[in-house]
């Protein structure tokens, strides 16, 4: 587990890395994070702030992320109040809520599963994506499941567990078929031809039963999910 969780220590960078290259327009540096573009600064703040959580609980400074969820809930009670001024749907409002929420209960399961935070944070992460959708309608909304699957990944195989690790494999084959296509027709035909390599080593990896070698692709693969939101 610490060895694994070592090769995961570069997978929080890449958390934050794909904020950047998820819009254009105005630019705003963000506590715990890279310059990042498109979003409001509100909204931006909660996936970063859960990008941290996530960062301390796979490097194993769990103490330290002890205090990141109610930073996540601080910069979501604001961007709350943005989105739904703006008129993002209710249904992707309500979702982040409860991932927010989620996430501050995670703190009670350290005991029962030391990636409980940290999967807790992705969740938040991932249930921005509605509200990425909503300002950014015309990105796929499968390319924004590419990189929080990549985590999942990685979090099973920091865990040990094949059989979650099967199913995110399988979940992560069809997001990226549901995209391929258009990938490609957006010239960004060396990214097709990295990520398809990188859902083909996940299935090797998974098959293979080899844990170590699945947290260091799923840690290449979001890497290469960020190149193809800036591709899009």
């Amino acid at each position: 587990m610490d060895e694994m969780r070592r090769q995961a220590t570069s997978l929080p960078l890449v958390t934050l890395g794909i904020l950047g290259v998820l819009g254009c327009g105005t630019t705003v540096q963000t506590a715990g994070g890279p310059v990042l573009r498109g979003m409001p600064p509100p909204l931006q703040e909660v996936r970063a702030e859960a990008a941290a959580v996530y960062e301390q609980v796979v490097m194993g400074n769990d103490e330290v992320a002890f205090a990141g969820p109610g930073r996540v809930e601080q910069a979501w009670r604001e961007a709350r109040r943005r989105v739904e001024s703006d008129g993002a749907p209710a249904e992707a409002v309500g979702a982040v809520g409860a991932a927010v929420t989620a996430l501050r209960w995670s703190v009670t399961r350290r005991d029962d599963d030391p990636l409980a935070m940290a999967r807790a944070a992705n969740g938040v992460i991932g249930a921005t994506a509605a509200l990425v959708s909503f300002y950014r309608p015309g990105l796929p909304p499968d390319t924004l499941h590419l990189d929080y699957l990549q985590r999942e990944l990685a979090l099973d195989g920091l865990a040990g567990d094949l059989a979650s690790a099967a199913a995110h494999a399988r979940e992560l084959e069809r997001a990226w078929l549901a995209v391929r296509a258009q990938v490609l027709a957006a010239g960004g035909r060396q990214q097709v031809a990295a990520f398809d390599a990188s859902v083909g080593a996940v299935r090797e990896a998974v098959a293979g039963r080899d844990l170590e070698r699945l947290v260091r692709i799923a840690n290449r693969g979001a890497a290469l999910a960020a190149d193809i939101h800036g591709v899009l």
